[in-house]
């Protein structure tokens, strides 16, 4: 035959959570070590014609685990003190001062209860029993304020690993940012190359390379010019110089008498016949009758 359940009407703590264990709603008290706290129990219908002033009621501390609480052994003392005193207005209600000496923490956390058993002083016999609420067991209050504050997620390698990655990416960028900012306001010439023609001499340009360069561009730039604007370009051009007029008139006589209806032993005799013969496809273009005419033409001139 199963025993009564006590009733248990209150139970005293620093603080209260609540949680759910194999789907049923608990309450964990939090005490303080060696700090008293009280239980107030009372007696089921079932156990009738019966007060505490009659019975025993013993406590024995408990591991609140599954599937059945175990008992806490007793090693150097014991590890909690109780002393019940009967509810002078109700005989059938009891009040024990509860204090424990050990520490959850000293115990890998484990949680307690406290079994109590309502017993016949002259028999012995067990006429209501029953579990109070899972009790945890601190050394100050701090140790729950600290329980409660939200805990910092540790650092993974993989987390430090891509924290360092995503500060080099930040230098990089900022670096980018400030090339791109240098090159924007960069003139197009190199601030160091005076500073370093001082003390460095040009190599000496031979003349022949440049004349080819110019003639070339030259070429390029008649290809380029619309046919019915180049006279009046021409024109404009010798007229603003007009002391080159002598050179220029001297420089066309030399492409007239370069021309490919030369012998070839008298061609090859001069550098410049050499230049212009090189350049041949690009005599296709230019009609140097016409251009010695245009430069020379004062008709139509601006």
């Amino acid at each position: 035959m199963s025993k009564a359940s006590l009733k248990f009407l209150k139970q005293t703590s620093l603080s209260v959570d609540r949680f759910c264990d194999n789907g049923i709603e608990k309450r964990l008290h939090y005490v303080i070590k060696n700090n008293e706290f009280q239980i107030l129990v009372e007696l089921p219908e079932d156990v009738q014609n019966a007060t505490f002033n009659d019975l025993l009621l013993e406590a024995q501390l408990l591991y609140d685990c599954s599937p059945k609480p175990k008992e806490v052994l007793q090693v150097r003392q014991k590890p909690f003190k109780y002393k019940g005193a009967v509810e002078t207005g109700d005989l059938r209600k009891c009040c024990l001062q509860v204090s424990i000496s050990i520490l959850s923490s000293q115990h890998e956390d484990m949680n307690f209860v406290l079994f109590l058993q309502a017993k016949n002083t002259k028999t012995g016999e067990v006429l209501a029993s029953g579990y109070s609420d899972p009790v945890q067991v601190i050394s100050k209050p701090d140790v729950l304020r600290k329980k409660r504050e939200p805990k910092k997620k540790k650092r993974t390698w993989n987390d430090r690993v891509t924290e360092l990655l995503e500060r080099i990416e930040a230098k990089q960028t900022k670096h980018d940012q400030m090339l791109s900012q240098i090159s924007a306001n960069q003139i197009s010439s190199d601030p160091f190359a005076d500073l370093f023609s001082v003390h460095t001499p040009s190599a000496p340009v031979n003349p022949f390379h440049k004349f080819e360069r110019a003639y070339c561009d030259l070429v390029s730039a008649y290809r380029e010019m619309e046919p019915l604007e180049r006279p009046a370009k021409i024109r404009k051009l010798v007229q603003s110089n007009p002391g080159d007029l002598e050179d220029v008139s001297s420089l066309f006589s030399c492409f007239q008498s370069s021309l490919p209806a030369s012998s070839p032993a008298t061609d090859s005799s001069s550098p410049l016949k050499k230049s212009v013969q090189s350049f041949a496809p690009l005599m296709d273009d230019l009609d140097l009758n016409n251009l010695v005419s245009e430069l020379f033409s004062v008709e139509g001139a601006f």
